[in-house]
């Protein structure tokens, strides 16, 4: 059995997923959206990549229920990202989440 974790992180240690300044305000955070100028294609074929060796995905709260509304409603099957997300089996680790929409 083999675990890999797939994170965002920038040097100074915020670790957000590579969307927009407004993905997660949580707590007064106003520095999101960081990585979105420095993704390029190579990025995007890494993170398939990621989801292509997926046989399960492990999200915490924040980071499904962001996810969520994006992944449902594609069904392009060279979505990468998304077929995995709709087909694999997913754990969500939540001490506040009673139940998930997928």
């Amino acid at each position: 059995m083999e675990l890999s974790l797939n994170i965002f992180v920038s040097l100074d240690g915020v670790m957000q997923g590579p969307g927009g300044a407004d993905e997660d305000t949580s707590g007064g955070f106003d520095r999101g959206g960081w990585l979105v100028p420095h993704a390029d294609e190579d990025m995007g074929r890494i993170v398939e990549s990621w989801f292509e060796k997926a046989d399960t995905i492990l999200l915490g709260r924040t980071m499904y229920q962001a996810m969520y509304p994006y992944w449902s409603t594609v069904t392009d099957p060279a979505n990468a990202v998304a077929t995995a997300l709709n087909t694999l089996p997913k754990y969500v680790v939540s001490t506040s989440l009673t139940d998930g929409d997928h």
